[in-house]
């Protein structure tokens, strides 16, 4: 089983660049390692990091540099999942802006069940399963796959692990907030959230959902 450290392999990188909003340095990492991995198609760790890397890429400028191939071979690595780990849990909630809707829901659909029916005890997984999960949501929402967004919210809060996870809790009051704010073009509730937020010392992640929050009234037109 891979641990955390050896999971952060993937996103240590490029969330520092991501977090600094630095788009020049996505876009050259991201360029980097798809060279790298043309050179050597058989690298999955190299093909994983760069995917990652045009996913954080893709939330900036929504321009994927992944190529067709490329994007088959993630569906590919997706549909071949019997039993979900931390690993492809990981490079899951990290790639879905490169999909399309329909595929990342049929995919964090397969997530769910594999947390329902393995009702498992491992708070690590289910905390990262529920991470990938709402990444979805979020993703879903950018596509404009508004209904699928909702039925996926709604499944996952009725998790039981859900209880335990005082974040994703969070992450899902911020989700209703948003489809209430897009039903009635408005944003106050948004604002009152993320003024709530502050007050009670959750400073970075009010500002973290305010920049989401920008590209859902960019896409939406509000």
């Amino acid at each position: 089983m891979r641990s955390l450290n050896d999971l952060k392999v993937y996103t240590k990188n490029v969330t520092v660049a991501y977090q600094n909003n630095d788009i020049n340095e996505l876009k050259d990492m991201a360029s980097n390692l798809l060279n790298i991995y043309y050179l050597d198609h058989k690298n999955k760790k190299v093909f994983f990091q760069a995917a990652i890397a045009c996913n954080y890429y893709m939330d900036f400028t929504n321009i994927n540099l992944l190529n067709k191939n490329d994007v088959l071979r993630l569906r590919a690595y997706f549909s071949s999942i019997k039993n979900w780990t931390r690993e492809n849990i990981v490079i899951f909630g990290n790639v879905q802006l490169l999909l399309d809707g329909e595929y990342v829901y049929a995919t964090a659909r397969s997530l769910l069940s594999c947390l329902i029916d393995n009702k498992n005890d491992d708070d690590f997984i289910n905390k990262m399963a529920v991470t990938s999960l709402l990444n979805a949501v979020f993703v879903l929402i950018k596509k404009k796959s508004i209904k699928k967004a909702c039925k996926l919210l709604t499944q996952i809060k009725h998790l039981k692990c859900i209880n335990e996870l005082h974040f994703s809790q969070i992450r899902i009051k911020y989700a209703e907030k948003v489809f209430s704010c897009i039903k009635r073009k408005n944003t106050q509730e948004m604002d009152d959230f993320l003024a709530d937020l502050k007050s009670i010392g959750l400073i970075q992640q009010a500002n973290d959902f305010a920049l989401g929050f920008s590209q859902m009234k960019n896409i939406y037109g509000f």
